[in-house]
């Protein structure tokens, strides 16, 4: 059940990197100052949203599941629940910081095979190994929650280049690895097995969109991110810069690698924030004509 009022997190110290301290002191505020002062009241009956925003889809109607400010219309934690905080940032905007893997659900079935979903983030904090955003095709074994799960997602990290992770190895390896990838919005396959380590498994890249990080900054830019989903293929699109189509038989292909699972556009679909902090607006959902791939019934 999505909770009347956004949870703030336990304060304590996850580790020595200065934004996973700031984070902890964010959380002493909101603590001193009281869950209103961060948190802000979400939908007395979040199911009734949620409903809605179904049968609207089923009719082949665009859904907005977070507007431009405010909080998500409903939503339900895959990974990270305890350890994300949820606020209202400064500007109104909905704010998710976590100093572990957030699979923040914002839509469990599009009920539809054909859809495009968009979203505006701003990813302001993070570790230089993270990331933020949207994941679509989620599906675990349904025999057991807790069993590993997959998922699609195009994700970017605009706090750090890469090049730091080639400066932060140590000397010996430095010297063997003298390039490193540019910097893209990158589409992978994932599998997240909570209690394992590691927990979350990336494939190589599907597709990569090059982009410039604008650094770890309170004033981060805005960031355009979309996906459009069919049973045959998914293309993206970053900061208005198209890429596709990848095949979905190369996303099956790496999903296949979970049993009872497959690549399923009818999967769910949400935010994705890896170690870090960003702040999201603007995700909505349009289902696709059937010249365009189909709806489902």
């Amino acid at each position: 059940m999505t909770p009347d009022v956004l949870p703030t997190l336990p304060v304590r110290a996850p580790s020595r990197r200065p934004w996973a301290l700031r984070l902890a002191a964010a959380a002493l505020v909101a603590a001193a100052c009281g869950a209103a002062a961060l948190a802000f009241l979400h939908l007395r009956d979040p199911r009734r949203a949620l409903e809605a925003t179904e049968r609207a889809l089923a009719r082949g109607e665009p859904v907005t599941l977070i507007g431009a400010t405010g909080p998500p219309a409903w939503y339900e934690f895959r990974a990270g629940q305890g350890q994300t905080v949820l606020a209202q940032a400064g500007d109104g905007t909905f704010s998710a910081a976590t100093w572990t893997l957030c699979l923040l659900e914002l839509l469990p079935d599009p009920r539809t095979i054909a859809y495009r979903v968009r979203l505006q983030a701003r990813h302001g904090a993070g570790d230089a190994t993270g990331g933020v955003g949207i994941y679509v095709a989620r599906r675990a074994s349904p025999a057991d929650p807790a069993a590993p799960q997959v998922f699609a997602a195009l994700s970017y990290n605009d706090a750090h280049p890469r090049a730091e992770l080639l400066t932060n190895l140590p000397e010996l390896i430095r010297k063997k690895r003298k390039a490193v990838q540019a910097d893209r919005a990158e589409l992978r396959v994932f599998r997240y097995e909570p209690g394992a380590e590691p927990g979350l498994r990336p494939s190589g890249a599907l597709a990569g969109i090059p982009f410039q990080p604008a650094g770890e900054r309170a004033a981060a830019p805005w960031r355009d991110l979309e996906v459009t989903v069919t049973p045959d293929k998914v293309e993206l699109s970053w900061d208005g810069q198209p890429y596709g189509p990848v095949a979905a038989e190369r996303l099956a292909e790496k999903m296949a690698r979970v049993p009872g699972t497959a690549f399923d556009p009818r999967g769910g679909l949400g935010i994705y924030l890896d170690h870090g902090w960003a702040t999201f607006r603007n995700v909505t959902v349009t289902p696709l004509s059937t010249s365009a791939g189909g709806t489902s019934p």
